[in-house]
Order: C-alpha cells, then structure tokens, then sequence
C-alpha cells in the first residue's frame, strides 16, 4: 500500500498552529482569569499537570507542571500569539553533516553525476571528513534527497531490464532422459 503525501496549504498550517495555542491558552485560561480554585499558582500548575489531555491532532498526552507555567508566564509577557508554534531555525539543514561536507558532496556531484550516495559517504569517511560514528548514511541520503542530489536516469538499464513488462521472454528448456531398466 502506497500512502499519498499530501502537503499543507499556508491557510492549513495556520489553522493547525491556532489549535495548538487555543489548546494552550484553554489549559492556562483559569489562571489568566484569576478564576482557578487551588490555594497557589504552583498547586494550579501541579494540578493541571495531573491530569491526561487530547492534543489538537488527537494524540492522548501528560504535560509537566513547568510546560504549563512556561506557557503561562510567555503569554504573560507576549501574548496568544507566543502560544503558537514557532518554525525551526535551521529547518532545511542538516545538523549532522559540517558545512564543509556540505560543499564537498555537492563538488563530487558535479564531477561524477552518477555516483552513488554510499559511493560518496565511504568518500568522506576515507578522506577524514566525517566520522561514521558521527554521521550515518541515512542522514546523508535525507540530505541527498532534500537538496535534490540525486540523478535518477530512467533511460539506463541493467542487462535483461526492459522499459514496459512483456519486452522480454525467456524461455528455459530442459531435455529429460528416462532409463528404463
């Protein structure tokens, strides 16, 4: 089964971060009020702690009392807006793979345009570049596909592959003997 990845409209993805700090907001709501029942802010915290929450995406989730009084403390100093999720910095990074690396998997790209990934990451390993300890292939290839380093030719073939099913037959004869005795 092949699942079909659909991406988020703008439109979509700002509705989602709006759930997320209504959500937010829905659980500090009674302290912004000044309407919680426990004796302290700190019990109000602890006790909201306690209980089991359905996040926006529908997922069953604990929080800690600290995550709570974050919220409450950044809505305090900025507003519903600081309860909406905030973008990575680095999205579109990798985190793994040096800067250096980096120029150097795309030099040996544009040198042997059919090189493979594991080609390149054995590569870097021998000339000292990176550590298989500290990078492994797959962040290699996550790094590969997203930077669209990938050449896929569809016109080569291995020997005996051919472009639609039914180009190429084989047919396998075999002689039988039977000895009578």
């Amino acid at each position: 089964m092949v699942k079909k990845i659909m991406k988020k409209s703008d439109f979509e993805k700002e509705n989602d971060k709006n759930a997320i700090a209504l959500f937010k907001y829905a659980i500090i709501a009674p302290i912004v009020n000044n309407i919680y029942e426990t004796s302290s802010k700190a019990e109000f915290f602890r006790q909201a702690a306690s209980k089991k929450y359905t996040l926006p995406n529908g997922k069953q989730s604990v929080l800690t009392a600290g995550t709570i009084k974050k919220w409450y403390l950044d809505y305090c100093r900025y507003g519903f807006d600081c309860l909406k999720p905030k973008a990575r910095n680095d999205a579109g990074l990798s985190r793994k793979i040096p800067s250096n690396c980096i120029d150097k998997i795309q030099s040996i790209k544009e040198q042997f345009p059919h090189i493979t990934g594991k080609a390149i990451y054995n590569k870097l390993i021998e000339d000292g570049d990176i550590l298989a300890s500290n990078v492994s292939i797959a962040s290699l290839y996550r790094f590969m596909n997203s930077n669209n380093l990938h050449t896929h030719n569809i016109t080569e073939r291995k020997a005996f592959e051919m472009e639609f099913s039914n180009d190429c037959w084989q047919r396998r004869y075999i002689s039988w003997t039977y000895y009578y005795y």
